[in-house]
């Protein structure tokens, strides 16, 4: 093995390090949800479900969301219960 495939191996290793340190990272998402509850929205309080049938509560400043709408929900650190 000469110098340069030696090299590229070692990038290649660094990079798969790299790579996995970023996933373990807690990040910011935001994703759509659908509002299947409204009845806290006088308090901004709503009951959201994901694509995945995830379903947890979301809170907004807006007390306008109606059944059915279509949302941004930012989920903090990519966890839900935050």
């Amino acid at each position: 093995m000469d110098n340069n495939e030696i090299t590229q191996q070692l990038f290649k290793a660094i990079d798969a390090i790299v790579d996995e340190r970023l996933r373990a990272l807690p990040y910011d998402k935001t994703i759509v949800c659908t509002i299947v509850d409204i009845k806290n929205a006088d308090y901004g309080k709503y009951q959201v479900t994901t694509d995945n049938n995830i379903t947890f509560y979301a809170y907004s400043d807006n007390t306008q969301y109606k059944l059915k709408d279509r949302v941004y929900v930012r989920i903090p650190e990519d966890n839900y219960t935050k």
